[in-house]
């Protein structure tokens, strides 16, 4: 059951703000002809390297770079490693030529507010649940 909270109680507990810095890799591969590398199509306009995630391999960022892994970015150094692999993986695959990659940063900036709004049946008031079973008013009065 949900009530309204006092008054008094009814208030802001916290608020903040705050940027972070982030990174994605963009590549092109200046040819006429367009390319695929690791299963992506390139051509001569610059796009997003889409990067898969798995437990091996390049960390995206430190863990509390919490709004740069929420929005599927990368830190300096991974953006640096994965750009250098898609390299590498060019090489393999078509011999690496005409492959150019860019590091692009983001500014992602942030802000919240967490304010207590109203308050749920507490235990020992409306919602006795955890010292009777809820069986139905009928059930007690049959017992």
């Amino acid at each position: 059951m949900k009530t309204e909270l006092e008054p008094e109680y009814r208030r802001q507990h916290s608020s903040g703000s705050g940027e972070e810095i982030a990174y994605s890799v963009e590549a092109r591969y200046n040819f006429t002809e367009p390319t695929t590398v690791g299963g992506q199509l390139f051509d001569n306009r610059w796009r997003r390297v889409h990067f898969e995630r798995s437990v091996v391999g390049v960390p995206p960022c430190g863990r509390w770079h919490r709004k740069t892994i929420e929005h599927g970015m990368l830190g300096y150094a991974a953006a640096q490693a994965l750009r250098w692999w898609l390299h590498a993986l060019a090489d393999a695959e078509i011999g690496g030529l005409c492959l150019e990659t860019r590091i692009i940063s983001h500014r992602i900036s942030h802000s919240f507010k967490i304010e207590a709004v109203a308050a749920h049946g507490h235990i020992h008031g409306d919602d006795r649940s955890n010292c009777i079973p809820d069986w139905g008013s009928t059930a007690l009065k049959d017992a």
